[in-house]
């Protein structure tokens, strides 16, 4: 809408520059270009740029990349945690960690910095001197954001438990998340392992299911028995199941 708006009548509202650098009208100037139209209208604003620049881009949301590019573009103490406060975020100890870091990392293209939501970062600004190489692995690692998020909130319990990976895991999001699940709760993990195949299927009587709590926060087991006319049998096999169970496995 917007190239078609420029292309019947041109740039009516001027884009703005404050010391040469773009502060509002980035849609507008890449409209022209495409329309290579060669005579723009703009202003000249006088103030702190980076701070013109969120000013007159707070009706949307500011992506990670454009706040890194500001912060290092004013490389300004002072004016570091009021950016951030003026971008829509919170000035966190670890997100000023995560962004210290980002400021200094060129490495990250704009696409790597916006695939990690700020509240995923900000997970990773708690990693101290396992931050780089977290950050590293997981903007390239494949999954949904909400994945990534869970495994961040992962890789910062396995550094208060002490347990953290000699390498990190290949594979996908999910894959990782079974992985770091092992290292953080070993001791359910274990007892997971005992449990499950006491419990297949193919171990369990005809017409007798058996349910639990997989995280062993509430206690004990859920049967479902069918019993017919000829099948009364199945309550004692269902007793000997719990007894063999509860002995073997005492996190239930």
């Amino acid at each position: 809408m917007l190239l078609e708006s420029i292309r019947e009548l041109g740039i009516l509202i001027p884009v703005a520059y404050c010391s040469g650098m773009l502060v509002d009208g980035h849609q507008r100037l890449a409209a022209a270009k495409i329309l290579e139209i060669t005579e723009i209208p703009h202003i000249e604003l006088v103030g702190i740029p980076e701070i013109l620049y969120l000013e007159l881009n707070r009706h949307r949301p500011i992506a990670m990349s454009e706040l890194v590019g500001l912060l290092r573009r004013s490389n300004d103490p002072k004016l570091f945690t009021g950016l951030i406060e003026k971008a829509g975020f919170n000035a966190t100890p670890q997100f000023a960690a995560i962004l210290q870091y980002l400021i200094k990392n060129t490495e990250f293209k704009p696409a790597q910095l916006d695939s990690l939501p700020a509240n995923v970062w900000r997970e990773l600004g708690h990693l101290d001197d396992k931050m780089e190489k977290a950050s590293a692995w997981l903007v390239n690692l494949s999954g949904t954001a909400a994945e990534k998020r869970l495994v961040a909130g992962l890789l910062r319990q396995t550094v208060r438990k002490k347990a953290w990976p000699a390498e990190m895991p290949d594979g996908n999001a999910a894959q990782a998340i079974a992985v770091f699940n092992r290292l953080v709760q070993p001791r359910r993990h274990k007892a997971l392992d005992r449990l499950e195949p006491m419990l297949a299927p193919e171990k369990l009587p005809a017409g007798v299911k058996v349910k639990f709590d997989a995280t062993f926060e509430h206690h004990g087991l859920d049967f479902e028995i069918h019993v017919g006319r000829n099948s009364l049998a199945r309550f004692k096999q269902a007793q000997e199941i719990a007894e063999r169970i509860f002995s073997e496995v005492e996190e239930i």
